[in-house]
């Protein structure tokens, strides 16, 4: 029963989109983010946006702490 509610909502959903999720730059947390909004739950929209913010920033610390000690 639960597969086929599933199949129905991926069903509503564009060849384009679902391309997209198998290959996401960001990972899970953006997949996460993007099914949170297909299924329209803002209160996990919200956390998947602040929890993409820090794991962007986070990963941008990381690189410029690589870059400042090898320079």
């Amino acid at each position: 029963m639960l597969h086929i509610v599933v199949k129905e909502q991926l069903d509503q959903v564009d060849e384009e989109q679902l391309q997209y999720l198998q290959c996401c730059p960001q990972g899970t947390a953006e997949r996460s983010l993007i099914a949170a909004q297909l299924f329209g739950e803002q209160s996990e929209i919200d956390f998947w946006t602040v929890a993409l913010y820090y794991l962007q920033a986070s990963k941008l610390e990381a690189r410029n702490r690589c870059y400042i000690s090898t320079v």
